[in-house]
């Protein structure tokens, strides 16, 4: 299996990187309305996929850092919810064994 996925990958890798052998020629990005820089394409949506996949991270982070702190406050009350059973238990057992 291990094998069929290092395939698939060489077979990914090999597929983009024809691809950015046939997208070498250069486009003119334009920042402002005049000033501009000339890139090869591939270089210009690499840099647009970095771009959005930091954006993309950053607007995550809001969520899974108050998920993350909506995990840590039910661990504390599970832990609490398990002394209180566990203090139930024997105070259970020991009615029982009087």
């Amino acid at each position: 299996m291990r094998i069929f996925y290092w395939i698939i990958k060489i077979l990914i890798l090999c597929v983009l990187f024809f691809f950015s052998v046939q997208n070498m020629h250069s486009v003119k990005f334009n920042i402002f309305a005049e000033h501009g820089i000339s890139l090869p394409l591939v270089i210009l949506m690499l840099i647009s996929l970095t771009v959005g996949a930091i954006l993309g991270v950053f607007a995550m982070l809001g969520r899974v850092l108050s998920l993350r702190s909506e995990v840590n406050s039910l661990k504390r009350a599970k832990k609490k919810a398990e002394k209180i059973a566990g203090k139930l238990e024997e105070s259970i057992s020991s009615k029982d064994n009087e």
